[in-house]
């Protein structure tokens, strides 16, 4: 090589150099330039703007954002003054509010551009979901053009190590019917656990703060509770607590396959029937204890259950039929059609009924086959006795034996009865009434 050929091929060199020297600082100037120009504040308008363009396309209706703020080396997203607004009537409401949403970023491939979510908070949400009396609601159809997965498949992938829901308020509002619930202080924690090939959420729902509203009835108030775990193929409460007015119960549920869920659960309520009796404006519901619990499945469409239950003083305040200090017990089957006691009990007047009650759901149509023993007649003709029926009036007393039919729907509507009935003189008498027997064969409407 001559010494011309090597003077030509430095010179090469030092040209290749010095391009590529101008490049990296090039790029280098480039990138301190960006990182000044959002770095500083400057370019956050910029990035408001491809959040609300982003947000709309997800959402589907009018995304408002009051202020952004980033801090580039933690990652760190703050947005103020969340607004989505679907298709509600002016003036009401908008769809989803937040005051403030913290998102913790996390770069999954830094080549492949992939950013996903670290840490999710939003402080004091607020949901308002409308139905319009023709059946429409205020959420708009997503224009997102995405993928179509679902919001579940969506939360896994994004692997979101913990979710927070603070204060929250939601309010359903039903015009039709009309139905709202409305309800503060919502708290939700989402937690990642589990590995990379089965990831799964550990969840904490409190919401004591629901104020439940349907037609004329009172208000009531509600509270909800539960530990629960999300995973792709199913949902498990650990444990789940309802409370409303003096009532209370506690469940537990499994469901696996979201596609075709089949769920199992069991449960145990204490209810007072004073919240229904007032609640619903219904001076004739009886008043009283009830301890239930039960467990079953429901897959296909196909519910199965079963359970038992004992209610204690419960007093019943029907025009045709009134009594106190009743209580009753039993065991039930139920399905998609209705629920059997085969083997229901009540202590009533002294004496006993047991037999087998059915009822249907479409309808609420009840029926009865029961062996009365040992009732006191001398209790039951006050029971019964109403303006048109004056039957107190009688005083008489007896041991009542009888095998029945009894058929209505609802409180007690369209009542029927009919059976026979054997009175027998009692050892004892009530005070000022006379022994009676006899041997009937009645019916009643």
């Amino acid at each position: 090589m001559t010494q011309e050929t090597r003077r030509q091929k430095w010179r090469w060199l030092r040209h290749v150099a010095w391009l590529l020297a101008a490049k990296v600082s090039l790029i280098v100037l480039i990138l301190i330039g960006v990182a000044i120009f959002f770095g500083s504040g400057a370019g956050n308008p910029l990035i408001q703007r491809f959040i609300v363009r982003r947000l709309e396309r997800a959402a589907g209706g009018r995304v408002e954002l009051r202020a952004i703020s980033i801090r580039w080396l933690r990652l760190e997203i703050t947005m103020k003054g969340l607004v989505i607004h679907g298709r509600e009537p002016a003036g009401t409401e908008p769809l989803f509010s937040a005051d403030e949403v913290q998102a913790g970023l996390r770069i999954d491939s830094f080549w492949g551009r992939k950013v996903s979510l670290n840490d999710l908070l939003v402080q004091k949400p607020q949901i308002h979901v409308r139905v319009e009396k023709n059946g429409t609601t205020n959420v708009p159809a997503s224009r997102s053009a995405g993928s179509n997965k679902p919001a579940r498949e969506t939360l896994f992938d994004l692997r979101v190590r913990r979710v927070q829901l603070q204060n929250g308020w939601i309010l359903y509002n039903d015009v039709k019917t009309p139905l709202a619930v409305e309800g503060n202080n919502l708290r939700l924690a989402l937690d990642a656990s589990g590995s990379a090939d089965r990831p799964l959420y550990l969840g904490t729902l409190d919401w004591q703060s629901i104020s439940f509203a349907a037609e004329r009835f009172v208000p009531w108030p509600v509270g909800v509770s539960a530990k629960f775990t999300l995973e792709r193929d199913g949902f498990t409460l650990e444990q789940g607590v309802l409370t409303a007015g003096r009532s209370r119960l506690d469940a537990q549920a499994e469901m696996r396959d979201y596609a075709e869920p089949k769920w199992t659960y069991k449960y145990r309520g204490w209810v007072n029937l004073r919240d229904i009796r007032e609640n619903l404006r219904s001076p004739e519901t009886p008043t009283g204890l009830a301890d239930v619990r039960g467990e079953g499945r429901f897959a296909g469409g196909q519910l199965q259950g079963t359970g038992s239950y004992a209610g204690r003083d419960i007093t019943l305040s029907y025009p045709i039929f009134r009594a106190s200090g009743v209580s009753s017990r039993g065991s039930f089957h139920m399905d998609n059609k209705g629920l059997v006691v085969p083997d229901f009990v009540a202590l009533a007047f002294g004496g006993t009924v047991k037999g087998r009650v059915t009822m249907r759901f479409d309808g609420l149509k009840f029926r009865a086959d029961t062996h009365v023993a040992d009732a006191q007649l001398a209790g039951v003709l006050p029971a019964i006795e109403h303006a048109g029926f004056p039957v107190d009036e009688l005083h008489w007393d007896s041991l009542i034996t009888a095998d029945t039919v009894e058929t209505w729907s609802g409180p007690f509507q369209h009542f029927e009865i009919s059976g026979t009935m054997q009175w027998t003189s009692p050892h004892t008498v009530a005070a000022k009434h006379i022994p009676v027997d006899g041997d009937w064969e009645f019916r009643y409407r």
